[in-house]
């Protein structure tokens, strides 16, 4: 390492230096490369679901509990409001 121009009593100081410097830059290179895995493995489910959506066709909306599914209007007849 290039710290022989410090004084001797400066040395293991630099030293310690040097390995919390270089284990802090591991650390953001390991959590840089783990952001952009995880951003990777998003972008692909994103893409293969969406393109399985599309293949599929649109769902229908998910039933609320204890209602009642409901059911097509015959034509010709309308819909009165409730209570009449």
């Amino acid at each position: 390492m290039a710290i022989r121009w410090l004084p001797p009593e400066s040395r293991g100081w630099s030293v310690a230096v040097v390995v919390v410097v270089a284990v802090v830059v591991l650390v953001v290179v390991v959590v840089v490369a783990a952001v952009v895995v995880v951003a990777g493995v998003v972008v692909v489910v994103v893409v293969i679901g969406s393109v399985i959506g599309w293949r599929a066709g649109p769902r229908p909306a998910a039933r609320r509990p204890g209602t009642r599914p409901c059911r097509p209007v015959p034509p010709g007849r309308r819909t009165a409001p409730s209570g009449r």
